[in-house]
């Protein structure tokens, strides 16, 4: 499979997905639990666009999940998987009532369309996911650590 990064073309495909996002009327897609500073200060670092993000109760409706998926360029990648990744594993690793997880994902093509409105069109463009991208997660922990994650994150990914 070929590998896909983030490049100027794709940089402003992702910026245009975020402005979409901020536009849309419909609740459900805001940016969670002013989450929305963090978005754009890792947006400011042109190696790094998010495509995703969460913070809130977990889908079982208890306990309390982050977790943040972004794209990023050729160049950075060596930071992102030598540092910034065992960063947060050693940071975030060993909590006894939270677990960090990390996943490493490679392009796809999205194959099935979703009934959005025209303002999420982006949702349904088959390259949305065909990005080399990562999904760093957590699950469980207090609102203390899910804060924390936010910071760290937003540090390592911007330094």
């Amino acid at each position: 499979m070929s590998q896909y990064y983030l490049n100027d073309v794709k940089r402003k495909f992702y910026d245009d997905a975020l402005k979409l996002i901020r536009a849309c009327p419909n609740d459900f897609w805001d940016l969670d639990n002013g989450i929305d500073k963090y978005i754009d200060l890792i947006n400011s670092n042109n190696d790094i666009r998010t495509m995703y993000s969460f913070k809130g109760n977990n889908k079982f409706g208890f306990g309390q999940m982050s977790y943040l998926i972004f794209c990023y360029t050729k160049s950075f990648e060596k930071q992102v998987l030598n540092v910034i990744i065992p960063k947060m594993k050693n940071e975030f690793g060993s909590m006894e009532y939270a677990e960090l997880n990390v996943y490493i994902e490679k392009p796809k093509l999205q194959k099935k369309e979703k009934d959005v409105a025209p303002y999420l069109r982006f949702i349904n463009h088959p390259d949305y996911w065909n990005i080399n991208h990562i999904k760093i997660e957590l699950m469980d922990g207090n609102s203390y650590e899910h804060e924390n994650l936010w910071k760290v994150l937003t540090k390592s990914l911007t330094t």
